[in-house]
Order: structure tokens, then C-alpha cells, then sequence
């Protein structure tokens, strides 16, 4: 049985390294995940809340009654989303 194949790590880099190739760019390359999981890991405790996934929701369905359709959410302390 062969190994599970190993997973690519992505980088970030300037435009001009993608368009021209190597020696085009004097920026570093960055680690997608080291640069990207503090980031989310500050934005899922401090913005992706029960109360701002709740007024979002709000937001999301007077938009829809807006448009010509229903989406009833937020019941109790879930996010139940029914169309109507």
C-alpha cells in the first residue's frame, strides 16, 4: 500500500515572481499557514461570535424579504434557517 501523500505547502508571493519566474522578486516568500492561523485565530474568538453570527443573520434576512425572499433564522441560542 503506498503512503499517504504528503501535503503541498503554499506560499504567498509577490506578482511579479509569478508572472517572470525566479530572481523577479526580492520579497520573501510567506508560509500561507504560519501567516494565516493567527489571523483566524484571532477572528474566531473576537468577531465569529454567537451575537455577530446572529446580527449577521438579521442583516442576511432583511436582504432576502428585500428581494423577494424569506429566510427565517436565530431561534434560542441557535441558528435554525428555514426558507419560507
Amino acid at each position: 500500500m503506498a503512503p499517504p501523500p504528503t501535503p503541498r505547502t503554499s506560499y504567498y508571493v509577490c506578482r511579479s515572481l509569478m508572472k517572470r519566474r525566479s530572481g523577479t522578486c526580492d520579497s520573501p516568500r510567506l508560509n500561507i499557514r504560519r501567516f494565516e492561523e493567527p489571523v483566524v485565530g484571532q477572528i474566531r474568538p473576537n468577531i465569529l461570535t454567537g451575537g455577530n453570527i446572529r446580527e449577521l443573520a438579521k442583516v442576511v434576512d432583511q436582504e432576502m424579504v428585500l428581494n423577494g425572499s424569506v429566510l427565517s433564522a436565530v431561534k434560542n441560542d441557535g441558528l435554525e434557517c428555514s426558507r419560507q
